[in-house]
């Protein structure tokens, strides 16, 4: 079937919606490009107000991976949102730009599935999780392939990290790339490197 739906939505004038695809299968890096080339030659704009929201399948996962993934985003949220910002200057609003999660996710770390809210601060969530997925609802709506590429892959890696057990601290002084660098596929390194380049460079 096609790749993409479309619907109205409230926040924007549209929104497209791809069906399950396989991260890095010839299926997604159609949609990838080809949602890409239709946005350009219809003269399409984006703004800081509107979202790009990345839904990662959470199959097999355990309680303690999602609380590695839940602490991984606590940890590198202000590094995630300088790529997550696309073109614009800093993410929309709608998702909230105060901490999402409390300082209490680094002492109790075995919460199950029904108590995460437990962590957050407000419903604005950059980090949802829903039945079947996570969803990644920080990052901001471009136009740019490589800037999709970027935030589906950088999602996915995450995922693959926490599941694989990557830990991280409070106190951690690696960068997010020296965390989850294994898990990071080229197209989506090349990303991260010119959107942080973009951003003014890569800092600790």
């Amino acid at each position: 079937g096609p790749l993409f739906k479309a619907q109205q939505d409230y926040t924007a004038d549209g929104e497209f919606i791809t069906r399950i695809l396989r991260y890095g299968s010839d299926d997604a890096d159609t949609a990838i490009n080809g949602l890409s080339r239709a946005l350009l030659l219809g003269g399409a704009t984006v703004s800081g107000d509107v979202g790009n929201h990345v839904h990662v399948s959470h199959s097999g996962m355990e309680n303690a991976d999602r609380n590695r993934l839940n602490r991984l985003f606590a940890r590198y949220e202000d590094e995630l949102l300088d790529i997550a910002a696309a073109g614009q200057s800093r993410i929309r609003g709608y998702n909230g730009r105060e901490k999402q999660f409390t300082d209490r996710i680094w002492s109790e770390t075995d919460r199950s599935m029904d108590e995460w809210n437990f962590y957050n601060y407000s419903q604005a969530q950059k980090l949802s999780w829903k039945n079947e997925t996570v969803e990644f609802r920080l990052w901001n709506a471009t136009k740019m392939a490589w800037r999709l590429r970027t935030h589906v892959g950088l999602s996915v890696a995450m995922v693959l990290a926490a599941k694989d057990g990557v830990e991280t601290s409070a106190t951690d002084d690696r960068c997010l790339e020296d965390v989850i660098g294994d898990y990071i596929d080229p197209p989506t390194w090349a990303g991260i490197l010119r959107q942080r380049y973009a951003k003014g460079g890569i800092t600790k």
